[in-house]
């Protein structure tokens, strides 16, 4: 998929960026933010980018297509033009397997352990894209965990060699605040589960007391 291609969901890009704005209370024209974090939006000098811009397919499956999203605010014509963008698809064979991984102490913390390979050793890196939701058509979940996985290079100038590269995650669950109940999650939109929560997964207050005291 090239920019040209792109440009055709600039309707959807326009609505992002909206939402953020709008949600942020930020003046266009005038904001000036400084951010550390190259995992959250960057506004600064009319310049808009985003690290990733998460996309849904037709089965509603989550799907990270574009990375490295930059916008241009053009006050001419009030809204934002997009200078580039880069397109990582998701590959079905990069995971390989995944396993659930679940802490027996309470709180309890919730793991998905997930390897793979890389096609050629040319210095990837996992890049990752999750996000919680509730479906109608399954209300024997409380919500689901849908987690994409993808292979980007990390920039550095690595020889490229043929071999396929072996890889392994800890992804974490965020399960600390869910209420007792089923759950499911799914890698890619290909390996899916459950698991269960027996109680609500907080700690009590008389305990977080306790902790401070000592």
């Amino acid at each position: 998929m090239n920019i040209q291609s792109l440009k055709k969901n600039t309707g959807m890009i326009r609505f992002i960026i909206t939402l953020i704005v709008g949600a942020l209370n930020l003046n266009p024209v005038i904001a000036q933010v400084r951010n550390d974090n190259t995992d959250t939006p960057l506004y600064a000098s009319g310049i808009l980018t985003l690290p990733s811009v998460d996309t849904l397919t037709s089965g509603n499956v989550l799907q990270g297509l574009y990375r490295n999203v930059l916008l241009h605010y053009d006050a001419d014509i009030d809204a934002f033009r997009l200078v580039r963008a880069e397109t990582f698809p998701v590959s079905d064979d990069l995971v390989k397997d995944v396993e659930l991984l679940m802490t027996e102490s309470q709180p309890i913390q919730v793991f998905l352990h997930v390897s793979g390979k890389f096609g050629i050793a040319c210095g990837n890196i996992p890049a990752i894209n999750y996000r919680q939701s509730s479906h109608v058509d399954r209300p024997q979940y409380r919500s689901e965990f849908e987690v994409t996985i993808r292979s980007l290079k990390n920039g550095t100038e690595l020889p490229c060699i043929t071999d396929e590269k072996i890889y392994t995650y800890n992804f974490p669950i965020h399960a600390y605040g869910l209420q007792s109940g089923l759950y499911a999650y799914t890698v890619n939109g290909i390996h899916t589960g459950t698991f269960e929560l027996k109680t609500d997964n907080v700690v009590s207050t008389d305990t977080l007391r306790g902790l401070k005291k000592k």
